[in-house]
C-alpha cells in the first residue's frame, strides 16, 4: 500500500521498504510492484516504482522467545 501511495502521489515520491519477513525481503530486493488488492481482484490496481532504500534487518528473522519457554 505505501508504494503504491509513494508512485501515485506527485508523480512518485522517495520511499523505503522495510521487509520483516524472509518472504518481503527477497520479494522487494527484486521487486518494485506495487499492487492494491481490491474485492473483486487481487493486485487489480498498481504501479511499478522502485524503494530508494530496501533496509533487511536479519534480527526479524530469529524466532521471537515466549515468556513461557
Amino acid at each position: 500500500m505505501t508504494g503504491f501511495a509513494a508512485a501515485t502521489y506527485m508523480r512518485g515520491v522517495r520511499w523505503l521498504c522495510l521487509p520483516t519477513t524472509l518472504l518481503a525481503m527477497v520479494d522487494a530486493s527484486v521487486g518494485g510492484k506495487t499492487g492494491v488488492d481490491l474485492q473483486s481482484a487481487k493486485n487489480a490496481v498498481g504501479a511499478f516504482w522502485q524503494p530508494s532504500a530496501v533496509l533487511c534487518d536479519i534480527d526479524l528473522l530469529q524466532p521471537s522467545r515466549s515468556a513461557g519457554s
